[in-house]
């Protein structure tokens, strides 16, 4: 940054991003690209750091807002101008202070905002019990750096929007300390008291939920305990880290971290999924020769993580019934060494042309596409239907994707419960019509990318009471045959929320289940 005025512009800009992505229903990744490079004095590193402190503001946006203004409901999207300048200097401050992780605003390399808004695969474009102490840990948050200019900036657009820098700070800790009294003094039983109101509340407002996701997850059953959500709440207000699966058709992955060390990318193996790589530095990893070459997929590792629990092995038909750009389609092939067959299904023709295209790319033996008819929804077509059936079908369902808010953190507040609910009809639809075409005996994996009950739990719970051919199939045997460390699974759970504290990724739920034999 060349001055303190140029931080005042900069920070203008990222005020009037985040209150485009906030009420925008245009695709992020395109709104925001449009939106940078309207402004032309911006250099490359401007671009990254008013993309980083936009992201940064609407991932705590609530808290922040209850600071800046002393208002706590949800979060409106139509908010003024003067208003989302003092909620993204609060969240600047805020996280200066320590009350807010500083992960997604002081990144020396402007994270991978502009580039990271990826989908739940990483494209471009039995429940677990609630201790998840043997979680793993996601990133510290580093103290902050001295950023005097930085403070001052944020102070100084804080007051001009008509806010108190010291009532900011003052109500930002008494919050805390009033979240913090809650976890001390807790009878963690949900109900219908104004005492759960009350807790509700201040998770949410502590850290950055809407009340109605809250409370979703305190009224399921079993309900997350205080301790689960402020964890889930907490990552999910950092940004998210990019992940690489190594393709081991074309490499290893010691091979790629050794091509990574040689060319000075920061990047280390992850210490769970034994394909993954972590990749702690920006870089333009797409644009690399070894990208070209098909040596690795950007894949986020709870995505990896469904791929090895559907079990695809050697000889296999598997078929992926909601492909869309076939990340976990092409996990699975490779796991399948080339050998058995593969079909990838989905209603959008372009996303299976780009599949096609990344299976060249990797060098990925023969995949079957086939566009589905999206009035059906079906992944296969009634002529057929004597004759197919899998070993494993995948339904990675449509959602609402609440499991990304990481990556899409304006997405927090544009969810509806409503939305979510029209949406689980629809996941019920799909997850029945496919469990058809899984042979006697065969594996269906239901997975989706968001976290809520509505899209999780309650559809599967709902299928296996009409679909008595299938039971729950627990999940550890085929991950522990994938070389993963189990220990976050009991022996028999079938289902497990993927919650993204758990392997520092985003969010995802996914439920095995097996066809009884005919």
């Amino acid at each position: 940054m060349r001055d303190q005025s140029h931080r005042m512009r900069l920070l203008g800009h990222a005020a009037e991003l985040a209150r485009l992505l906030l009420k925008s229903a245009q695709a992020p990744r395109q709104l925001v690209s449009i939106e940078l490079h309207r402004h032309k004095r911006l250099t490359s590193a401007d671009r990254r750091f008013v993309s980083a402190t936009a992201h940064h503001a609407l991932r705590t946006w609530r808290f922040a807002r209850a600071c800046a203004t002393g208002i706590e409901t949800d979060v409106p999207l139509h908010a003024r101008d003067v208003e989302c300048r003092m909620v993204l200097a609060a969240s600047v401050l805020l996280a200066l202070d320590g009350l807010l992780d500083a992960n997604g605003l002081l990144d020396a390399n402007g994270l991978l905002e502009v580039d990271g808004l990826l989908d739940a695969d990483g494209l471009l474009e039995g429940m677990v019990p609630d201790a998840t102490d043997r979680a793993y840990p996601v990133r510290e948050t580093p103290a902050a750096p001295a950023s005097t200019m930085l403070e001052t900036a944020a102070a100084e657009l804080l007051r001009e929007a008509g806010g108190s820098v010291e009532d900011c700070r003052r109500r930002g800790r008494t919050f805390d300390t009033a979240f913090q009294d809650m976890l001390l003094d807790l009878s963690d039983s949900p109900d219908a008291s104004e005492h759960e109101l009350r807790v509700r509340h201040r998770i949410g407002l502590r850290w950055s939920l809407p009340d109605w996701v809250v409370a979703a997850w305190r009224a399921q059953d079993p309900p997350l305990s205080v301790p689960h959500i402020a964890r889930i709440g907490k990552t999910l207000a950092t940004p998210a880290p990019l992940t690489l699966r190594v393709n081991r058709i074309r490499t290893s992955r010691d091979g790629l971290l050794a091509h990574f060390a040689d060319a000075g990318i920061p990047a280390r193996a992850h210490p769970l999924l034994p394909n993954a790589i972590v990749v702690t530095e920006r870089s333009a990893l797409l644009e690399s020769v070894w990208y070209r070459d098909g040596l690795f997929e950007v894949q986020d590792a709870g995505s990896q993580l469904i791929g090895l629990a559907a079990g695809a092995r050697a000889g296999m038909r598997v078929c992926d019934a909601c492909a869309g750009g076939g990340g976990k389609t092409m996990q699975m092939a490779d796991a399948m060494r080339g050998t058995g067959s593969i079909t990838a299904c989905d209603i959008e023709r372009a996303k299976l042309r780009g599949l096609e295209q990344r299976v060249r790319r990797l060098g990925i033996g023969d995949i079957e596409t086939r566009l589905l008819d999206a009035t059906v929804d079906d992944a296969w077509n009634s002529s057929s239907k004597a004759m197919e059936r899998y070993d494993v079908v995948l339904v990675d369902a449509p959602c609402s994707g609440f499991g990304t808010v990481r990556r899409n953190p304006a997405l927090k507040w544009r969810l509806t419960e409503k939305t979510v609910h029209r949406l689980a009809a629809r996941q019920a639809a799909i997850l029945a019509r496919n469990a058809e075409a899984v042979r006697p005996g065969g594996t269906l994996l239901y997975a989706t990318c968001s976290l809520l009950p509505s899209e999780n739990a309650i559809v599967v719970g709902r299928f296996l009471q009409e679909n008595p051919r299938f039971h729950p199939e627990p999940l550890a045997p085929p991950l522990a045959a994938a070389g993963i460390e189990t220990s976050f699974l009991t022996e028999d759970a079938h289902a497990l929320l993927l919650a993204p504290d758990l392997f520092d990724s985003d969010g995802f739920f996914m439920a095995r289940m097996r066809a009884a034999m005919a």
